[in-house]
């Protein structure tokens, strides 16, 4: 779940790492944009979209995932 200011969108994350994603679905988002990605389990993440193509966006976290919850979540996932 993608969920910037009061916009809400359902979306597929493709790759993931303790700093990042890269994200895919149908929205409209600019590079610098700041949302909260909602994980299966996990407490909203804040992120920034760092690039932009036609259907992904890539985004940095603004605080890394700690890498044992990480690797808890692509273990469920």
């Amino acid at each position: 779940m993608f969920r910037a200011g009061t916009r809400k969108a359902t979306v597929k994350v493709r790759d993931i790492s303790t700093l990042g994603a890269r994200v895919s679905g149908v929205y409209l988002v600019h590079e610098g944009d700041r949302f909260f990605l909602t994980l299966p389990g996990l407490e909203s993440i804040e992120a920034r979209v760092a690039w932009v193509t036609e259907f992904e966006f890539g985004c940095e976290f603004m605080k890394p995932l700690n890498p044992v919850i990480l690797e808890n979540l692509m273990r469920r996932h």
